[in-house]
Parts: C-alpha cells; sequence; structure tokens
C-alpha cells in the first residue's frame, strides 16, 4: 500500500512536471502571438491618429470645445482647455529632429 502511495506521488509528479513544461512552451508561444497582433494593432491606431481627417476632425471638435469652455467658471474652464489641447498634441504628426539638434554638431 506504500508502495502505491509513493508510486502515485511520484507518477502525479512527473505528469504535473510536464504540464507545465509542455504549458510553458504554449504559454510563450501564445504570448508572442499576441505581441505581434498587439504591436500591429498599435501601428494601426497610430497612423489612425496622425492621419489628415482625424486631425482635422480633433483640431475641429478642440476649437469648439475651447469656445464653450469659456462660458464656465476658470478652474473648469482652464482645464477643459487643457484636455483640449492635449487632444490635438496627441494627434499631431511626431517632430523630427533637424540636423541643428543632432548630437556632436
Amino acid at each position: 500500500m506504500k508502495i502505491f502511495k509513493i508510486r502515485t506521488l511520484l507518477l502525479a509528479g512527473i505528469a504535473g512536471g510536464a504540464g507545465y513544461v509542455l504549458g510553458t512552451k504554449a504559454g510563450e508561444s501564445r504570448y508572442a502571438e499576441l505581441k505581434v497582433q498587439a504591436d500591429k494593432l498599435r501601428a494601426q491606431a497610430d497612423r489612425l491618429a496622425r492621419s489628415p481627417q482625424v486631425r482635422e476632425t480633433v483640431a475641429n471638435v478642440a476649437e469648439k470645445v475651447k469656445e464653450s469652455a469659456e462660458k464656465l467658471p476658470d478652474p473648469v474652464a482652464d482645464v477643459v482647455t487643457k484636455v483640449a489641447d492635449s487632444a490635438t498634441e496627441a494627434t499631431s504628426p511626431p517632430v523630427t529632429p533637424g540636423p541643428e539638434s543632432a548630437p556632436g554638431v
């Protein structure tokens, strides 16, 4: 009876270890797939945010929000204006450094 318990525990340990190893390998490949998909989605979102149509729409909405913010109390208007400016900046094209800002120049 004691040998049966030891054998069962040993078999369960080996099976558990094998399952862990196989599961982590499968998890690694799934993680890699998800990372590739997330990178693609991030790139698409960035392209969308930088598109001229989206930038124009965001700028128009931000201007209307700023106009409406003038009717609000000062502390609230300041916050609303900052948020509108942040939205406009978030969709603006990335700034590429020119040759004058290169290191060592």
